[in-house]
């Protein structure tokens, strides 16, 4: 009974969304399993931590709570703020910018249509898996091996074929999430915050 309420409780989290106006982006749950045992659920809107950050987040939490058990002074890292990597971002040179991404898509028209429409305004989410046999995975890490490509490469390359299939269209453009953490930015590996950004990759 204790797990079927654990899991209706972080479903029902699940489906409380975020409103990135409205403060805070996170929300702390403390569950009580027993006298000595507590669950604790972070949830947290992606637009203020990547991947990266979090196990820093995770680490400076768990240094404070063995720091307050040992009633002792918690020792922290130093980390540069955040706000300095929008300055960088600032400082960048836009004109290039806009000059590189008008010559990369000049001549596209628009994304066709992939031949469904939404049925519904209520927004949602699912998981959907499947899994891929060992000589498949093999197969595909030799092929970009031997063509010198990363195998993300080759699975966008697959992504583009299945979307030209089904729109019917030779011109694409789709998303690609890049980390970027610009090495000309002092101690950005030790930074907490959103360093993700979503590029447009053009295949004709």
């Amino acid at each position: 009974q204790q797990q079927a309420e654990m899991a209706a409780l972080i479903q029902r989290d699940r489906a409380t969304e975020f409103q990135p106006q409205t403060a805070p982006l996170m929300r702390l749950m403390l569950v009580q399993l027993s006298d000595e045992r507590y669950d604790i659920f972070w949830s947290c809107h992606h637009l203020l931590l990547d991947g990266w950050s979090m196990p820093m987040v995770i680490q400076e939490v768990f240094t404070v709570y063995e720091s307050l058990i040992q009633d002792q002074p918690a020792l922290l890292p130093d980390r540069r703020p955040y706000r300095d990597y929008i300055a960088w971002l600032a400082n960048q040179e836009l004109a290039a910018a806009a000059d590189f991404w008008t010559t990369l898509l000049q001549g596209f028209r628009s994304a066709p249509p992939l031949g469904y429409q939404k049925t519904t305004a209520t927004p949602h989410h699912g998981l959907q898996g499947f899994t891929v046999a060992a000589s498949t995975t093999q197969a595909l890490q030799a092929l970009a091996q031997r063509q010198r490509l990363t195998l993300n490469t080759v699975i966008q390359g697959l992504w583009a074929i299945l979307l030209g299939q089904i729109s019917g269209d030779t011109d694409l453009v789709f998303g690609a999430t890049t980390a970027g953490r610009p090495p000309t930015l002092a101690d950005v590996d030790k930074m907490v915050g959103l360093f993700i950004n979503t590029l447009p990759v053009r295949v004709q």
